[in-house]
């Protein structure tokens, strides 16, 4: 009874999670939360098409950047944006 607290069950995707930088490449992942109370990079993340809720395809780690697809689109973020970004897998099955 202890170890299932129901105050952490509803935050059970973002214990799950992890960082986008870790994803290995062709992994689909859905973005969960971006961490640090950052709201001028939530804003640079949002005019990417990256927000909670995103879906995104891990295409390479080229150095210190993840290559990304979202949608038809790929983007490349630096390994500091890729770690602020939690993600769970979609590919559950």
């Amino acid at each position: 009874m202890g170890q299932t607290d129901p105050a952490t069950r509803p935050t059970s995707a973002r214990k799950d999670g992890f960082a986008l930088g870790l994803a290995t490449p062709g992994a689909r992942v859905g973005v969960t939360e971006i961490t640090g109370n950052n709201p001028a990079l939530e804003k640079r993340l949002e005019a990417m098409g990256i927000r909670v809720g995103s879906a995104l395809e891990v295409l390479q780690h080229e150095g210190g950047s993840v290559i990304v697809r979202i949608g038809t689109t790929r983007l490349a973020l630096g390994v500091s944006m890729a770690h602020r970004l939690r993600v769970a897998s979609l590919d559950l099955h």
